[in-house]
């Protein structure tokens, strides 16, 4: 039950249990509190003192004193086990509450005495009193770990082992598979080296099925073709309907697309719509992602047998913009949107990536 105090533009709640009113506790001298190491401490002391741990590990404190009023009102708190003395603001800490049992017990005399009376009335009143001691065995278990995540067990060193070797040992290499000399290979050629080759007929197959009435089944050629303009719209700006004029502005040349590509803008967006990776009848089967998983699988497999990394990998992180629907809101959108207002794009797909350090070519 909420209580509105109209006096004022401030809005108090209360929770009333049995005639008896109780507030949210509030910071006072002499409150227990509780906060995690890195808002304690500070992230540079906390990261010194506890490492890995600074941004998990909570400690407990007391509070000693405060400095302000008002919402300026800082809390002088002194932290067990003589880690230190901060000074914090109450956002950043959280009260520890006393034990409920004690609450009870110190319980104004004031309080109604009819509903202790009720549980009597229910023939079921030992399994819910079993069912409220449930959660008091909860300090008893064992502490969550930490660095056991999905089922692996990370371990806690003092320091990285770095290799200091800087001699290159091996380079990346192309297995062709053919007997044209480097001299003579095309951007086509590298092209048809990365790309997932074996998995195009599956491609035109499903694309097929999806294409619109009155429009022809694409082929291989304006698969291509497609995959081409796609490309150039990434180096281009500008409105899509603009590119496949042939006159010139004020200012810059015409982009010419339908010239450039020999595709037409309404041949293109029909290909486009109709474009599938995935089998659409295994969609949504039990996998978020089955509808691009194929496709995936198939260049992770074309990269593992085509291309031989250098001696130098880096593991990181790339973010691929998305301006299409979220899947946390719609069925048919993106399963996993990610957004980070700090990034250049801050909406989009955060895919996990290993990459040669020596050609930057991603291989997974």
């Amino acid at each position: 039950m909420c209580i509105r105090d109209r006096s004022r533009p401030v809005r108090l709640h209360a929770t009333v249990i049995f005639g008896v009113t109780s507030m949210p506790p509030k910071a006072t001298v002499g409150s227990r509190v509780s906060a995690i190491a890195d808002k304690a401490l500070g992230a540079k002391v906390a990261k010194q003192r506890y490492g890995t741990l600074s941004k998990t590990l909570a400690l407990s404190g007391l509070i000693t004193g405060s400095e302000g009023i008002g919402r300026s009102r800082k809390w002088v708190i002194s932290w067990d086990g003589g880690v230190g003395q901060s000074t914090l603001s109450s956002r950043t800490f959280k009260l520890v509450l006393a034990d409920p049992e004690n609450e009870q017990e110190n319980e104004p005399s004031g309080a109604a005495p009819e509903p202790a009376a009720a549980p009597s009335e229910q023939p079921a009143a030992p399994e819910d009193e079993d069912a409220e001691e449930a959660p008091d065995a909860a300090p008893d278990a064992a502490p969550e770990d930490p660095l056991l995540r999905h089922g692996v067990q990370w371990k806690l060193v003092d320091n990285i082992t770095e290799d200091q070797r800087v001699q290159p040992r091996f380079g990346a290499r192309i297995r062709w598979g053919n007997d044209l000399d480097e001299r003579h290979r095309t951007i086509k050629d590298y092209f048809c080296a990365s790309f997932p080759m074996q998995h195009i007929d599956n491609i035109l197959q499903w694309s097929a099925t999806a294409m619109e009435a009155g429009q022809k089944a694409m082929t291989k050629d304006e698969l291509f073709q497609v995959l081409g303009v796609l490309y150039a719209l990434t180096r281009t700006r500008g409105r899509q309907r603009d590119l496949w004029n042939v006159s010139d502005d004020m200012l810059f040349p015409a982009a010419c697309f339908g010239h450039r590509f020999g595709l037409t803008q309404r041949r293109f967006q029909a290909c486009l719509r109709s474009l599938r990776v995935g089998n659409p009848d295994l969609a949504h089967d039990g996998d978020k992602w089955s509808l691009v998983r194929p496709f995936i699988d198939a260049f992770n497999e074309r990269r593992a047998s085509k291309f031989y990394p250098s001696w130098q990998l880096v593991v990181d992180e790339s973010v691929s913009s998305w301006r299409g629907k979220d899947g946390n809101y719609c069925s048919d959108g993106l399963p996993h949107v990610t957004k980070i207002a700090r990034k250049p794009e801050g909406v989009g797909l955060e895919l996990k990536d290993l990459a040669c350090a020596e050609t930057k070519v991603i291989i997974a």
